[in-house]
């Protein structure tokens, strides 16, 4: 059984964002709380580099618009579920650019809630969302990551290499 918990859409930050979307659902059946985001609107949003304290660059474009979206009740309601089904794996899934924001969001459930949650991603056609660095912490924290990349696809492809990269499980 489905149970949607969470659909939002709305308009976030500046003229190149026209609006968002994304939902929660819980599937009793397979034990799995799935967080979607839809493809973008995205006009640009640009491959500045932003820094961590460990040397870890990912692209500002993609974390501002990721830190707007947690502003939202998105991130109370998703604890709430994780709480309410612990035994549940989580996975985060998104399309185009908004698999960036996925990617994030899987890296955010994985570090801020128990040790136990199994944390999946599955992205199509993702942008690169880093450097080096940032790719193997990914590879190292979430416990699956599956992305498919069709070949024609130009998002799959930037920002450009050698700075920028994707972590394993490209398909």
């Amino acid at each position: 059984m489905l149970t949607l918990v969470l659909f939002l859409e709305f308009p976030i930050g500046d003229k190149n964002v026209t609006h968002f979307l994304a939902f929660i659902i819980a599937n009793k059946q397979t034990k799995e709380i799935v967080i979607s985001f839809r493809g973008s609107d995205f006009e640009d949003l640009g491959s500045q580099l932003s820094s961590s304290n460990k040397g870890i660059l990912v692209s500002e474009g993609f974390f501002t618009t990721w830190q707007l979206f947690q502003s939202s009740n998105f991130t109370r309601e998703l604890a709430s579920l994780i709480k309410k089904y612990p035994s549940f794996t989580v996975s985060s899934t998104g399309h185009s650019l908004e698999g960036a924001l996925g990617l994030y969001q899987a890296l955010d459930v994985k570090q801020n809630h128990p040790q136990n949650t199994k944390v999946c991603f599955y992205g199509f056609n993702i942008p690169r969302g880093g450097n080096d660095l940032f790719a193997n912490y990914v590879d190292k924290e979430l416990d699956c990551i599956n992305h498919v990349v069709s070949g024609g696809d130009l998002v799959s492809r930037v920002p450009p290499c050698p700075i920028w990269v994707q972590p394993k499980g490209e398909v």
